[in-house]
């Protein structure tokens, strides 16, 4: 089961701005979430083109000490660190790829 996610642009400001910051929609298809540190891997609904790349997913971690993803469970928003990652057509090591990092925000949408 398959679930959506409305992923919003802090900073950096430069990005934000040439983007004319954009809401980003994504889904990922973890189920639970538990009241611990953890990461996503979303798939974003529509590729990202920044800078002669192309980016099509995204990973994300919790940003604050004592915030935590479940929170989403209960239509809060959770700020986050981002890491968007390059499409390839093979990636043979996603540590290889190239890579966006941002700060944002997450909710869940349904």
């Amino acid at each position: 089961m398959s679930r959506r996610f409305r992923i919003k642009l802090s900073d950096p400001w430069e990005l934000g701005e040439s983007l004319n910051w954009p809401t980003i929609f994504a889904t990922t298809d973890l189920i639970e979430c538990a009241d611990r540190e953890m990461g996503f891997i979303f798939t974003l609904d529509e590729a990202l083109p920044i800078r002669s790349k192309i980016y099509r997913w995204c990973s994300a971690s919790e940003r604050h000490f004592g915030d935590s993803f479940s929170l989403m469970r209960i239509g809060q928003t959770v700020s986050a660190n981002l890491t968007f990652l390059e499409f390839k057509e093979q990636i043979v090591d996603y540590r290889r790829s190239d890579t966006l990092i941002a700060i944002g925000s997450i909710q869940s949408i349904t």
